[in-house]
């Protein structure tokens, strides 16, 4: 008998290539975090993949969600109300449109939540939260360092069972 598809739990961080006063330093850490707290339920059982994307661009932002078996979304980087700040191959910066984005995970019938971890994200909740996800967002600019404490808050209560 075939096992089931493992649930995966999606990391993307995108950098500002263009301008390095921009550079969001706590990714990593930020990362670790995450890494740290989901490590703590799942343990050596392996019962959900943990995907991590450094150097997002548009292609890597999209293909994972392909499996249909993302069941959370964690995007930290640079975003507006209409766009996430993405990476490009040749070393610049592309915007993910907003409205083509929500389209697209709209129809990931696995995908539970989705943390925005980057400014002005709040518009993007409605339509992802009418699909039946749960959204975490920001109503405006946040400081790097604030966005990781609070994704680090948030995904150790939530490994220790608290709810949203």
């Amino acid at each position: 008998m075939t096992a089931p598809p493992k649930p995966i739990l999606f990391i993307a961080f995108a950098n500002d290539l263009e301008n390095p006063e921009r550079n969001l330093g706590g990714l990593h850490s930020e990362f670790d975090n995450i890494h740290a707290a989901f490590s703590s339920v799942t343990g050596a059982d392996d019962s959900c993949e943990l995907l991590v994307n450094d150097a997002c661009t548009g292609g890597s932002l999209v293909e994972p969600f392909y499996r249909n078996q993302v069941v959370i979304f964690h995007y930290a980087g640079h975003a507006s109300p209409d766009s996430l700040l993405l990476q490009t191959s040749d070393g610049h910066n592309a915007p993910a449109s907003r409205q083509r984005f929500e389209e697209f995970l709209a129809l990931q019938s696995r995908l539970r939540l989705v943390f925005l971890n980057a400014c002005m994200t709040r518009e993007w909740a409605a339509a992802l939260v009418s699909c039946g996800v749960c959204v975490v967002a920001t109503s405006r600019c946040i400081e790097d360092s604030i966005a990781s404490k609070f994704a680090n808050v948030f995904y150790n209560q939530s490994a220790q069972g608290r709810t949203i």
